[in-house]
């Protein structure tokens, strides 16, 4: 680094001296759709709470012919889970209560 008096800055004279640079890159993806299924099922392998709820987002995205029959079956899923909790829920108010 040398400094220019004339116009009192730095200036990086890169003509003295070796450099040398790397560079890692990330997988490929061709689409954003891709990418996002791949972080979605790596969220979910992560975190059992976020696969819970992101079960819908990974159908929707997957890139495969019968997406509309799996987003479709995955919502009728995620309904029936909620219908349980909540009847899991009314019968332990019910029997708290007692």
């Amino acid at each position: 680094i040398e400094e220019a008096s004339k116009f009192n800055q730095m200036i990086n004279d890169l003509s003295k001296g070796k450099y040398e640079a790397s560079i890692v890159t990330g997988p490929a993806f061709s689409t954003q759709r891709e990418e996002s299924v791949s972080q979605l099922i790596e969220l979910s392998a992560a975190s059992p709470r976020f696969e819970a709820v992101a079960t819908d987002l990974v159908a929707k995205n997957l890139n495969v012919l019968e997406n509309d029959e799996l987003t479709k079956s995955t919502d009728e899923l995620e309904k029936e889970v909620v219908r349980l909790k909540f009847e899991i829920w009314c019968l332990e108010t019910y029997f708290s209560i007692r």
